[in-house]
C-alpha cells in the first residue's frame, strides 16, 4: 500500500513538474512585455501604489487606491504596492508574480479535482480510483494552465485581480470540502477548515467582486459531487444546507451590488453605455458561445485584449447567430440537467462555467467582451473535456494508447500556441502590432499601434511617421464614441509642428455633442484646450467650439460629476480668455451645486466672487467649503483663502 502510494506521489510530482515547466516555457516571452490599457490607470499612474515604507498608513492608502468595484479590491491593490516596493515599477516583476499565481492556481485545481473524483468514485478499488483521479486532475490542470486564452489574463498585469480571486475561491472550496467530509464522518476538527473556508472567501471577495459567486459553486459541488458519492456516508442531508448557502449568496449579492442594482433602476445603461440592456442580453449569448468556441479552437488570430469590434445584437434574428447561440446554450444547460446523475462531473463543469459568467456576462453594463472573464469559467470547460476523455477511456479500452497520444499532442500544441501568443506580448510594439493585425476593425487596437509608432517618431525614428498617422486616423474613423484617437492626432501634429486637420476637430465636436460624456472625454477636452507658455494644440476659436459642443450635449446631466467638471472647465476657459465673466460665474455656481464635495470648485468660485466684489457671498461659500472638507485634507489651502477673503472684506470696510 505504501509502495503504491509512493508511486502515485512520484507520478503526481512528475506530471505537475512537467506541466509547470511547459507553463514557464509557454509564458516566458510575455514576461518582457510592457504595461497595457487599464494597467496604466490602476498601476503605472497610481501614485498611492508607490509606497516608500511598509507603514500601516501607506499600505492602507495603497490598498484602497483602486477606482474599480464597490469593494475597492484592496487585496489585489496591496500586492501591486508590494511589487513596487520590493521590485520597483518595472513590468517584469509584476508579470512574473502573475505567472507564479497562475501556476499556484493550476496546482490547486489539480488537488481539488483529485479530491472530487475520489469522493465520487469512493467505492472503486484503491488503485483504479487513484488512477482515475490522477488522469482527471492532470487533464484539467494541464489544459487550463496552458490554454492560449489565459495569456490575456496572465500577461495583463491588472487582471491579477481575477487571478487572486480565482485562487482564493479554489482554496476556499478545498477547505469547504474538507470540512464537509469531517462533518459527515463525524470527525472532530471541522471547525478549523470551515473557518479557513470563510477567510479565503473574504480574500477572494476583496480581490475582485467575482468572489461573490463562490456560494453558488459550493452549491453545485454539494448537489453534484457530495450528493452523488457511491458510499452511503457521503449522502448528505443537504437540503437545509443548500438553502443556507443560497440565502447567504443572495444576501451577499444584494449587499455587494445593491448600489449597482439601484443605479441600474435609475437609467444605469443610459448613463454608462451606448448600448441598451436589451442589446446586451441579446449579445451575451453570442459572446459566451464565442468563449466556448475559443476554448475548443483557440485561433490566436481571433483572440486579443481588444474586442471592441464585436457586433452588438439588435434582436433575436440580427445577426442570425443570436438565436442559434441562445439555443446552443440552452441545449448545454439541458444536458447538464439530464446527466446530473449519470455524469455528475460533466454537469459540474457545465454549472461551473455558467456560474462563473453570471456577473460579467449578464445584466451589469460592462463592456461586451473580455477574455479574462474566462479565467475561472474555463475550469468548468476543462472539467467537461476531462470527463468526456475519462468516459471514452472507460468505454473504449483499446483506444487507450491512441487517446493518450492525442492528449499529449493536444498539450504540446496548446503549449506552442500559448508560447506563440506570449511572444506577441513580449514587447509593447509587438503587442500593439498583432492586436491591430488580428483585429483591424478595433479602434483601440489601431489607436494603441498608432501611439507606439508615434513614440518611435518622437524618439527620432521618422520612418514611422506615416504609420503613426495611418493607424491613429484609422482608429478615429472606426470609433464613434471616444475622442482619444482624434486627441492623439491633434497632439502629434502639434509635436511635429504641423497644422491640425479641421475634420479631426469636427469629429471631436460631434462626439462631444451627441455621445454620453465620460471622465476621459472631459480629461482629453481639458488637454486639447489647454495652452502651455502661449502655445496651444488648436486655435482659441476651435477650443471654444469644442467646449460649447460638449456644453450643448443633452446627455451631460446624466453624469453629474462630468457635468460639474465641464462647467468648471467652461468657466475657467471664459475667465482665462476674457470672455463673458457672468457666464463663468453661473457655471461655477452650478458646478458647486452639482458636486458640493469638490473643494477646487469652491476655491475657483470664491476667487471669482472676490473679483466681482461679492464678499458676503464669498464668505458664505467659504463656510460651505470648510463643511465639505470633512477629512480636513484641504484645510491649509482653505485657510489661505480665508485670509484673502478676510483681508479683502477688511479693506472694503475701511
Amino acid at each position: 500500500m505504501n509502495k503504491t502510494h509512493q508511486i502515485y506521489s512520484y507520478n503526481i510530482l512528475i506530471v505537475l513538474g512537467t506541466v509547470i515547466l511547459l507553463t514557464l516555457f509557454a509564458y516566458k516571452p510575455s514576461l518582457y512585455g510592457g504595461f497595457q490599457h487599464d494597467d496604466i490607470v490602476n498601476i503605472v499612474s497610481n501614485e498611492k501604489l508607490k509606497i516608500t515604507n511598509l507603514s500601516l498608513d501607506e499600505l492602507q492608502a495603497a490598498s484602497f487606491s483602486s477606482g474599480s468595484g464597490r469593494l475597492k479590491r484592496p487585496v489585489s491593490m496591496l500586492t501591486f504596492a508590494l511589487n513596487y516596493y520590493f521590485f520597483s515599477n518595472e513590468p517584469f516583476s509584476f508579470k512574473l508574480t502573475n505567472l507564479i499565481l497562475h501556476i499556484l492556481c493550476g496546482a490547486t485545481i489539480f488537488a481539488l479535482c483529485y479530491k472530487i473524483v475520489t469522493i465520487l468514485n469512493s467505492s472503486s478499488d484503491t488503485r483504479n480510483l487513484k488512477q482515475q483521479a490522477f488522469i482527471f486532475a492532470s487533464i484539467v490542470s494541464a489544459i487550463w494552465l496552458l490554454h492560449p486564452v489565459q495569456v490575456s489574463t496572465v500577461a495583463y498585469v491588472v487582471q491579477r485581480m481575477a487571478m487572486l480571486s480565482t485562487l482564493f475561491m479554489l482554496i476556499s472550496i478545498w477547505f469547504y470540502i474538507s470540512a464537509r467530509l469531517k462533518h459527515i464522518y463525524k470527525h472532530e476538527g471541522y471547525a478549523l477548515p470551515y473557518t479557513f473556508c470563510l477567510v479565503f472567501f473574504a480574500l477572494a471577495l476583496f480581490s475582485k467582486e467575482n468572489g461573490v459567486l463562490l456560494p453558488l459553486i459550493l452549491l453545485a459541488i454539494e448537489y453534484l459531487v457530495l450528493r452523488h458519492s457511491k458510499e452511503e456516508k457521503y449522502k448528505l442531508p443537504y437540503s437545509t444546507l443548500l438553502k443556507v448557502i443560497a440565502g447567504v449568496f443572495t444576501l451577499l449579492l444584494t449587499v455587494t451590488f445593491l448600489g449597482d442594482i439601484l443605479a441600474f433602476l435609475d437609467h444605469w445603461y443610459a448613463r454608462t453605455r451606448e448600448f441598451t440592456l436589451e442589446e446586451r442580453l441579446f449579445s451575451q449569448p453570442r459572446v459566451v458561445t464565442n468563449y466556448i468556441w475559443w476554448f475548443i479552437f483557440p485561433d490566436i488570430q481571433q483572440l486579443g485584449l481588444f474586442h471592441d469590434d464585436f457586433q452588438i445584437s439588435k434582436s433575436l434574428t440580427y445577426p442570425p447567430t443570436t438565436l442559434t447561440s441562445i439555443v446552443l446554450l440552452l441545449v448545454i444547460l439541458t444536458l447538464g440537467i439530464i446527466f446530473r446523475n449519470k455524469r455528475p462531473l460533466l454537469s459540474l463543469g457545465i454549472a461551473w462555467f455558467f456560474i462563473a459568467h453570471l456577473l460579467e456576462s449578464t445584466i451589469i453594463p460592462l463592456e461586451m467582451v473580455y477574455e479574462h472573464r474566462n479565467y475561472l469559467a474555463y475550469i468548468g470547460l476543462a472539467i467537461i473535456l476531462a470527463d468526456i476523455i475519462l468516459l471514452i477511456l472507460d468505454k473504449a479500452v483499446r483506444l487507450k494508447k491512441f487517446i493518450t497520444a492525442a492528449l499529449i499532442t493536444l498539450i504540446v500544441a496548446l503549449s506552442i500556441t500559448t508560447h506563440t501568443r506570449a511572444q506577441q506580448w513580449s514587447s509593447p510594439l509587438s503587442f500593439a502590432y498583432f492586436e491591430a493585425m488580428h483585429h483591424p476593425n478595433s479602434s483601440r487596437a489601431n489607436h494603441v499601434l498608432g501611439m507606439r509608432y508615434r513614440a518611435l517618431v518622437l524618439a527620432g525614428e521618422q520612418q514611422y511617421k506615416d504609420d503613426a498617422f495611418k493607424y491613429l486616423s484609422r482608429a478615429a474613423e472606426i470609433n464613434s464614441i471616444f475622442i482619444q484617437p482624434e486627441a492623439a492626432l491633434l497632439q502629434f501634429s502639434y509635436e511635429l509642428n504641423e497644422p491640425a486637420k479641421p475634420e479631426w476637430i469636427n469629429r471631436i465636436a460631434l462626439k462631444l455633442r451627441t455621445k454620453i460624456l465620460r471622465a476621459d472625454h472631459i480629461n482629453l477636452l481639458k488637454q486639447i484646450t489647454k495652452c502651455k507658455e502661449g502655445k496651444c494644440f488648436i486655435p482659441n476659436d476651435a477650443s471654444l467650439f469644442l467646449i460649447e459642443s460638449a456644453y450643448k450635449n443633452p446627455k451631460i446631466t446624466l453624469r453629474p460629476k462630468q457635468h460639474a467638471e465641464l462647467l468648471s472647465l467652461r468657466a475657467n476657459y471664459y475667465l482665462e480668455n476674457n470672455l463673458d465673466i457672468m457666464i463663468a460665474e453661473k457655471n461655477l455656481a452650478l458646478a458647486v451645486e452639482i458636486d458640493p464635495n469638490n473643494i477646487q470648485y469652491y476655491a475657483d468660485y470664491i476667487n471669482l466672487l472676490l473679483i466681482l466684489g461679492k464678499n458676503d457671498l464669498a464668505i458664505k461659500y467659504l463656510s460651505q467649503a470648510y463643511d465639505a472638507d470633512k477629512s480636513s485634507l484641504h484645510k491649509a489651502s482653505l485657510d489661505k483663502l480665508r485670509y484673502i477673503v478676510e483681508s479683502q472684506s477688511k479693506n472694503n470696510t475701511e
